[in-house]
């Protein structure tokens, strides 16, 4: 990405588009302290209709909604120093229903059994019959500082600190049905630090190097559930007598 200016700077982006597509942008950059510290300032907004249209009454198709933030800082007190701090926040929201590709037999004959009716299989239509949303929550932050220290020989020595984390949330119609049988969901959360150390030089018209370590570590913790709604047992058993009779005869 583009480093703060010292001279001003401003620039913005209007997009617009079919399904609904209008996604705003924007940057202002400048110096904050004279000759020693600018900022650099980014910013976005989009939103779009959904992919795929929910026709179940009373449930809603979730636009995809998305923004944006990213703030630098460059501090250059002399020529032999110089820190960036670069810090940013992201979120999308958005509808991540699938519309259906194929019905088992199985599925077939149980949704009969419950007199429902399955759409028809028309991937170009895109529109499902799903009681519950299915949605997705992303959500992301980082941060990250880099430090470099510069001799008159052209050796550089760089410090690179950096820390993100990202977490996503959805909840799904696990049936792809307009019956009440699953549900599901899923949460993520991950986080990661680094920690770079770079020493780079030219000691000869034709010889450069480059010498460093880098460490890394990493967490991610989940949590995946199933759940089952008020017709998932007349769905899974009861087109099968069988399973009514007493155990004993």
């Amino acid at each position: 990405s583009r480093l703060p200016t010292f001279q001003p700077e401003a620039s913005g982006e209007v997009t617009m588009g079919e399904s609904g597509l209008r996604r705003y942008r924007g940057v202002l950059s400048g110096e904050l302290v004279e000759g020693v510290l600018a900022g650099r300032l980014s910013g976005y907004d989009s939103q779009r209709e959904a992919a795929v249209d929910n026709l179940h009454p009373g449930v809603s198709s979730r636009e995809r909604d998305e923004q944006g933030l990213r703030g630098q800082l460059l501090w250059q007190p002399d020529e032999t120093f110089s820190a960036r701090l670069i810090l940013d926040h992201d979120r999308r929201n958005e509808n991540v229903a699938l519309a259906a590709s194929n019905y088992s037999q199985a599925t077939v004959q149980r949704s009969a059994y419950l007199g429902y009716a399955l759409p028809p299989i028309d991937p170009y239509a895109r529109e499902v019959d799903h009681d519950r949303e299915s949605v997705a929550d992303v959500r992301q932050n980082g941060i990250s500082l880099e430090l470099n220290r510069y001799w008159d020989d052209g050796t550089t020595l760089t410090s690179i600190s950096a820390y993100r984390d990202w977490r996503y949330d959805t909840r799904l119609d696990a049936d792809g049905t307009g019956l009440a049988v699953a549900a599901g969901s899923a949460e993520l959360d991950h986080w990661q630090f680094s920690q770079e150390l770079r020493l780079a030089g030219s000691p000869h018209e034709q010889l450069d190097y480059v010498a460093g370590l880098y460490y890394l570590r990493q967490n991610l913790a989940r949590d995946i559930g199933v759940g089952f709604g008020g017709d998932a047992a007349a769905f899974f058993l009861g087109d099968r007598p069988e399973l009514n009779q007493p155990p004993f005869g």
